[in-house]
């Protein structure tokens, strides 16, 4: 007779074979997408920054993002030890971390290709990560049936799936925030030295994962408070003999115990050294000094220098926390048509409702229904049958009060923490909703079929974005294809479209046509044997452009850049930018006969220096680019690419009536082509 397992243990081990699929399914598709792309605006000084920390102990390189990620995404080059730039350069010196990086990835005789797969590779465990807590919370609350589907339909989600397979911060911090919520909460319901460790271990992680971990304080608090009122065990910090003062201190010496633990786990991963910068390389200084960077948060500014200079805490991670500081003051944004620096309250509900599929808002709605239902036939004490949930609610309101009341709206990459609540909450409906319109339930059919249902209805929206999950926008929105009217950056655009820019060159061979390229991101476009002129780059890194007039022909325009979201001064085309255009547009035939060379050109030095042409020039090309632009954005584009990168296909006659014509012209020509047909095709 062949042993056979117990029968308590076979629905265990279904379980766990299921979720196992579903962690397989996810990582392949993640992984077989991330080929298609080069990489994103983040990832190259994520995976540089990660190296230069674990090989050379120096933190100069991205200190503002979170080390433990970084390392992570970096780990296995200490077996591949790829090389490394010159540390006598004066990018390196400065701590210039993109100009470093772009040395490392494209200068430095390295494999970008492989860098950038391994980082991504690695970082397809905080995606499963995240699954597996879905998993796990799911069936705690609604059972191994609901844990099944739900995790499936996280699996199957673009939104999950963009950022698995991205080098970033991103993922591990969606996990850490649940994670690091639901084990304070489970610690202060059963607080002893394990659900302590459990708790502290994971919060410390969280501080060296992103500086946004801040958030987790106030989460902290309102759980202790709601934990007072809740229900009372007989023994412990919460013990009936115990007065609220007791209680308070008890409090208080477990949060404290938090915040001890979290200082040894960041001083552990800057190598419990305080000095930024490695003693064994040479000295440099910072890209920016600690008075600017604080200058926009005063109030910060005595306890950082106190922090710093009584050494509480290493150098590096104060002085990443004071550069995300004063950048989340103001940063340029685009949102349906509109720029801005310092945000919009809706950013971030509109880019929920724009990028999540329609069964998760459906989800969405239902949940809501089935929790309606559920408080009507509930009959024991609802306030504590609902204190169960405080971890993921606590989350919820801190972090969505903390969302749309920031000036930082770059990505809808920044809710990432929110879907897992939302996966894990959906398991009521595959509990609740049979049991609404009592259906059967011996069978479990109705699970199935319902389940069912829902996974199809996931994977359909899966399967007509792949691979390019990130550029997902629902048909609610007006789908991907008009995602870049929507939003743009991190949201649809991040420079992962290179590779499409080639597939598309060899799909349309037209050697007749020249191609000008506008590039947002941190690619390379000569690694992928893309032949165009630049007219625009960002960020640009120490690149020299060639001078040039525009002629008729192919344009890829990176949508972030068609809509202008770092301009300089982040504001649409106006009077001003009219004048100054039509002032420089006089000087185009000495800018062509200059072509980049005023120092050749001694007649024209009478009137202006070198520096002055240089920066005329740099202007003239960012106005001239700028008022294209205003004209593109209400033509429909030839072909998309990822649907992040457009192609437009312009004559001469359209692009002098573009930049040539007088602004009444320039406005009757928008006027006339607003509105037209769009129906690229996508690349």
């Amino acid at each position: 007779m062949s042993a056979q397992l117990p029968k308590s243990i076979r629905p265990q081990l279904g379980f766990y074979l299921a979720i196992a699929v579903w962690l397989v399914v996810h990582s392949w598709i993640a992984l077989s997408a991330s080929v298609h792309k080069s990489t994103t605006n983040d990832e190259i000084a994520h995976i540089t920054g990660g190296y230069t920390f674990n090989q050379l102990q120096d933190f100069r390189v991205q200190p503002e993002n979170g080390v433990l990620p970084q390392r992570w995404h970096a780990l296995p080059f200490a077996w591949t030890k790829p090389n490394y730039p010159d540390h006598e350069a004066y990018a390196w010196n400065r701590g210039l971390a993109y100009q470093v990086s772009y040395d490392f990835f494209y200068r430095s005789d390295n494999d970008p290709d492989d860098l950038l797969f391994t980082g991504r590779a690695m970082n397809v465990f905080w995606g499963l990560a995240v699954l597996v807590l879905i998993a796990l919370l799911t069936r705690h609350f609604f059972g191994p049936p609901a844990a099944i589907i739900t995790t499936g339909i996280a699996a199957l989600s673009p939104t999950l799936l963009a950022h698995s397979a991205l080098a970033t911060s991103d993922m591990a911090m969606a996990f850490l925030f649940v994670a690091s919520s639901v084990a304070f909460w489970r610690h202060l319901n059963a607080p002893n030295l394990r659900t302590f460790a459990l708790s502290s271990g994971i919060f410390g992680l969280a501080c060296v994962a992103k500086f946004s971990a801040v958030m987790l304080l106030p989460m902290m608090a309102l759980m202790m408070v709601v934990r007072c009122f809740g229900q009372t065990p007989v023994s412990g910090v919460w013990s009936t003999k115990n007065t609220w003062v007791q209680r308070v201190t008890n409090l208080s010496g477990w949060w404290a115990g938090h915040g001890l633990i979290a200082m040894i786990v960041i001083w552990a991963f800057y190598g419990f050294r305080f000095s930024m910068m490695s003693p064994d390389l040479p000295d440099g200084s910072m890209p920016l000094a600690w008075e600017h960077i604080l200058s926009a948060h005063p109030g910060w500014e005595p306890i950082i220098f106190a922090l710093r200079d009584f050494r509480i805490l290493p150098e590096a991670f104060l002085y990443g926390f004071s550069y995300v500081l004063a950048f989340s003051l103001a940063r340029g944004a685009f949102l349906d048509g509109q720029l801005g620096t310092e945000g919009w309250i809706d950013f971030f509900p509109r880019t929920f409702l724009y990028k999540s599929t329609p069964l998760e808002l459906l989800m969405l709605a239902v949940m809501l229904g089935v929790l309606v239902w559920w408080w009507r036939k509930v009959k024991s004490d609802k306030l504590q049958s609902i204190y169960r949930w405080t971890p993921g609610i606590v989350l919820l309101i801190v972090y969505w009060t903390f969302s749309i009341t920031s000036n930082l709206n770059i990505g809808h990459r920044h809710i990432l923490p929110t879907y897992p609540l939302l996966f894990i909450a959906s398991g009521c409906i595959i509990w609740g909703l049979p049991r609404m319109v009592n259906l059967n339930l011996r069978s479990g059919i109705s699970t199935a079929v319902l389940g069912g249902g829902l996974l199809i209805a996931q994977f359909s929206s899966l399967a007509a974005i792949y691979p390019h999950h990130l550029a997902y926008f629902n048909a609610l929105s007006g789908g991907a294809s008009r995602g870049y009217e929507r939003l743009v950056d991190s949201s649809l655009d991040w420079g992962q479209d290179l590779p499409g820019i080639a597939k598309y060159s060899v799909a349309t061979s037209d050697s007749s046509a020249p191609a000008y390229l506008a590039y947002f991101g941190t690619g390379e476009p000569a690694h992928y044997q893309i032949e165009a002129r630049t007219i625009m780059r960002l960020p640009r890194f120490d690149l020299e452009f060639d001078w040039f007039p525009l002629r008729a022909g192919k344009y890829a325009i990176s949508a972030t850049l068609l809509q202008h979201a770092y301009r300089q001064n982040h504001q649409p085309w106006s009077a001003e930018s009219e004048a100054t255009y039509q002032n420089l547009r006089n000087l185009e035939s000495s800018f062509w006969v200059i072509n980049g060379h005023p120092e050749k050109h001694r007649k024209l030095l009478d009137g202006a220096s070198v520096e002055e042409w240089h920066h005329a020039w740099d202007l003239y090309s960012e106005l001239r680019f700028a008022r294209l632009c205003e004209y593109l954005k209400t033509r429909p584009p030839e072909a998309m690419i990822g649907y992040s990168i457009l192609i437009f296909d312009l004559k001469q006659i359209e692009l002098d009536q573009a930049l040539g014509s007088d602004l009444p012209a320039l406005i009757n020509l928008i006027e006339e082509k607003a509105g037209k047909p769009r129906n690229p095709e996508i690349y």
